[in-house]
């Protein structure tokens, strides 16, 4: 017979006998979506179906089938796929006699009775969706007995209770099994190419073949492990899947060797990961090999991964990366296949960070790393991405800091120009502009003044101008005040902002005249700075005590002026990190000199003549603060202490000084300017700190950068009253590329 039987009526019935009795050689198979039934029951031929001979069409039945004997199939090679109803009112639904039978279930597969095979024959689980099956019906007196191979063909089949037999079990392309149970008896499982095994349970030796899947636990859930009873191999281009939350991870126990190849997918759960090390999986009898590759998907952005091994375990180790080193591209589409009753896999880019923002991201990835435990605000940072992680970062550098270093050395440039501008390049107080000898003005300048000018001087210092008086005033006091701003602009790849700096400052001294050519004094001051970086990173001020010495000297037209100073700065910066409020209260100390020599030049004028002096000056200051640390007003751990700083600054300076003699109000007025180029070697300001809460965790932080080379001009004027008082007023410019500062100074000066 060939051609097949096909029904899917609403029933074929029979009460005397089998319903389908095939005999001899048969093909074609019978598929059946209706009724089947041999309605008699007790003894006898009552069969649903019987089959003698050769049958090799295949039994699929999505309907009914019953009868005394459900199935009744006495040759062998009989394959039967069942996802409808197989009844035998007698108490067996299916019974196999000859070998080489194959019985297929499907998940929506309903057998009542028990089923007989020969012990050789094969039994499956197959079909579309998800099934279940309870392994303690399988087995010698249970209702599935008599076969020797056990296959998981199609579908996501979850097995309960215990496998008592030795028997092989493959699953096989598009199927996953899930063992809650126990598959511990088997001989071997075997996880082919597009399949998948998952559960908490226990299983025999285990091979997952190229493309096969070993998923411990269940799907979706980390910290559940699976127990290989045996030995566990991975082959070449096989998939370890492990789940992990913050806390754990999924696990497979090995209770003999595991041989290792293949990639490790690790699967990462959303949460705040404060956990260095995960194993994931261990084996008693030791381990051989390593896997191929790693491959992490929902690992947060800040962090890395990888696989370490010892004698026994193989781990899964995760670093703290706030700030990668070098960004890894995403993982080429399609290279993982879809895992059979997995999980899906999402990717992100990482940003770009600054050289501060990496500081401050590998010194809380270094401490993470060295097995430091995060406090709970750190922790919330490997949460945030693109700016938002980039502004914390900055917010957590403490950049503000720097700002000292900047405003000191602008306050002590202002002090010492302060002490030697009046003296240089000529020496003009009350004495010697009277006398306008060579030290101040050479006779040919002299000679050519115009009489305005003539009768303004001798007007004011009584004397002749060509009248040489006795050397008696000897003595000089003197008031002023002084200050400036500055603006600066951060450097994008150091990460440091802009910031703009005030400095202030009142200062009093006293000038000895040791001969009409030279002249001695000091200077004391007290003043102050303040300094605030954009985007509201912090601002920060300073009290100042400054005190200084001088000397000039003239021998004809050639002068040397120097000063030494000293200054002590009492700082309080401000500053918000995350919320944080951060505030600190510390000292430095500045010293400086400066040593400057010129020669004057008299060019004549169309009715006067001035002085032009080429000039050259060196300069070196040095600032220092002592190790101190931030006060965190609101306790959430971001405060810093920040090790104490050495900072300096060695100025060269080339160009030229101009004086001019002229008259304002019948008074006599020295106009004096100055245009020249300077050159700093000064490092960027930069300070070493290091989280209070984190020890060890230490980092440099860079502020915007002091510029190497600037354009210098001065503009001022000073106004004789009498001979005894005059008041000198003053313009200084500095123009870099990065920086502007502005700077004013008034000078009340009394001579007696």
């Amino acid at each position: 017979m060939s051609g097949g039987i096909f029904n899917s009526s609403t029933g074929i019935l029979s009460e005397n006998g089998p319903v389908i009795s095939l005999s001899g050689t048969v093909s074609g198979g019978i598929t059946n979506a209706g009724l089947i039934s041999s309605s008699g029951e007790g003894s006898g031929s009552r069969e649903g179906v019987s089959i003698s001979g050769a049958f090799s069409g295949g039994i699929n039945n999505s309907g009914t089938i019953s009868g005394n004997l459900g199935i009744f199939a006495s040759s062998g090679g009989v394959s039967i796929f069942n996802s409808g109803t197989i009844t035998g009112f007698g108490g067996t639904a299916i019974e196999f006699g000859g070998t080489g039978n194959t019985l297929t279930l499907a998940p929506t597969s309903i057998i009542h009775g028990n089923v007989l095979g020969t012990g050789a024959d094969t039994f499956q689980l197959g079909g579309a969706g998800n099934g279940s099956f309870d392994l303690s019906t399988i087995g010698a007196a249970q209702q599935y007995r008599g076969f020797g191979t056990f296959n998981v063909i199609g579908g996501t089949w979850t097995v309960s209770n215990t496998f008592a037999q030795t028997s092989p079990w493959n699953v096989d392309a598009g199927a996953a099994l899930i063992v809650d149970g126990s598959l511990a008896s088997s001989s071997l499982i075997t996880v082919n190419s597009g399949a998948a095994l998952h559960g908490s349970g226990t299983v025999g030796s285990t091979v997952i073949n190229a493309g096969g899947f070993l998923v411990p636990g269940p799907v979706g859930v980390a910290g559940s492990s699976m127990t290989v009873a045996g030995s566990l191999a991975f082959q070449s281009g096989a998939f370890y899947v492990v789940q992990l939350n913050p806390s754990t991870a999924s696990t497979t126990n090995v209770t003999g060797t595991a041989a290792l190849a293949g990639t490790v997918v690790a699967d990462f759960a959303s949460g705040s990961y404060v956990n260095h090390s995960y194993t994931i999986l261990t084996a008693a009898g030791g381990v051989s090999g390593t896997f191929n590759a790693l491959a992490t998907f929902g690992l947060p952005a800040d962090f890395a991964a990888s696989l370490h091994y010892t004698a026994n375990s193989a781990l899964l180790h995760i670093m703290a990366e706030l700030v990668p080193e070098q960004p890894e591209p995403p993982l080429p589409p399609g290279e993982i296949p879809e895992i059979p009753g997995g999980p899906t896999l999402p990717e992100q880019p990482p940003p770009f960070f600054t050289v501060n923002q990496l500081n401050v991201g590998h010194a809380i990835d270094n401490f993470f790393n060295s097995g430091g435990a995060l406090p709970p605000e750190f922790v919330n940072l490997f949460n945030l991405t693109g700016t938002n992680l980039t502004n914390a970062l900055t917010q957590l550098s403490g950049e503000n800091a720097t700002g000292a270093e900047r405003s000191s050395f602008e306050l002590m440039n202002g002090f010492m120009n302060l002490m030697l501008d009046p003296h240089v390049p000529v020496s003009c107080d009350s004495m010697q502009c009277r006398e306008l000898s060579a030290i101040g003005f050479a006779p040919e300048q002299q000679a050519s003044l115009p009489p305005d000018v003539a009768l303004a001087y001798n007007a004011v210092f009584k004397a002749p101008q060509k009248t040489v008086p006795t050397f008696e005033q000897r003595w000089t006091v003197w008031g002023a005040a002084f200050g400036g701003g500055s603006t600066a602009k951060g450097d994008p790849v150091i990460g440091s902002n802009d910031v703009r700096t005030s400095t202030f400052g009142y200062a009093a001294g006293m000038d000895y005249h040791f001969s009409p050519g030279t002249v001695l004094g000091f200077a004391l001051a007290g003043g102050g700075t303040s300094w605030n970086l954009a985007q509201g990173l912090g601002t920060g001020r300073s009290d100042a005590f400054m005190a200084g010495i001088y000397g000039v000297t003239h021998q004809g037209p050639v002068y040397l002026a120097g000063t030494l100073a000293f200054a002590n700065n009492w700082f309080t910066t401000d500053r918000t990190a995350l919320g944080d409020q951060l505030t600190a209260r510390f000292q430095g100390q500045s010293y400086a000199a400066r040593l400057e020599g010129g020669y004057r030049f008299v060019v004549p004028a169309a009715s006067n003549a001035i002085g032009i002096t080429p000039y050259a000056a060196l300069q070196t200051q040095n600032f220092r603060t002592p190790s101190y640390s931030e006060t965190d007003l609101s306790g959430d751990g971001f405060g810093l202490t920040y090790a104490a700083m050495n900072g300096t600054d060695t100025r060269s300076e080339l160009g030229g000084r101009f004086d001019d003699l002229t008259t304002f109000s019948a008074m006599p007025l020295i106009l004096r300017g100055r245009v020249a180029w300077a050159h700093d070697w000064v490092s960027n300001p930069a300070l070493n700190a290091s989280f209070q809460s984190l020890p060890g965790a230490s980092f440099t932080v860079f502020g915007a950068p002091i510029p190497h080379d600037s354009a210098l001009t001065t503009a001022s004027a000073q106004l004789f009253f009498t001979p005894s008082w005059s008041v000198l007023v003053k313009f200084d410019g500095e123009f870099a590329s990065n920086s502007q500062i502005y700077a004013g100074t008034g000078t009340l000066r009394y001579t007696w």
